[in-house]
C-alpha cells in the first residue's frame, strides 16, 4: 500500500470479486463507510479481469480511494486471505 494511504487513523482493506455474490451484498456498507472523512478503503479485486471488476463497480459503487488488483491471488495469500469477500482493518 502506497504509505499515503496509510496515514488516515481507519485504513479497510478489502478483497471482493465481480463473480463473488457475497461482495454485492456488502457494497452498501462500504459506501456508507467511503463517507467517513477517517476511514480509507482500499479495494483489492481478487482474480477478476479489469474489465468484469470496471462494470461491477460502476453497477454497485465505488466506495474505494484506492483500488488493487489481484489477478493471480498472489497479494491474497500474502493477507492470508480465504475466501472473498474478506476484509481488514488496520488502525494505529
Amino acid at each position: 500500500l502506497d504509505q499515503d494511504v496509510l496515514k488516515k487513523p481507519v485504513v479497510i482493506v478489502n478483497f471482493f470479486a465481480s463473480w463473488c455474490a457475497p461482495c454485492a451484498d456488502e457494497q452498501p456498507l462500504l459506501a456508507q463507510l467511503a463517507k467517513d472523512h477517517d476511514v480509507t478503503l482500499v479495494g483489492v479485486s481478487y482474480k477478476d479481469n479489469r474489465d468484469d471488476t470496471d462494470q461491477w463497480l460502476a453497477r454497485h459503487g465505488n466506495p474505494f480511494t484506492t483500488l488493487g488488483r489481484d489477478l493471480r491471488g498472489q497479494a491474497a495469500l500474502d493477507w492470508g486471505v480465504y475466501g472473498v469477500p474478506e476484509t481488514f482493518v488496520l488502525h494505529d
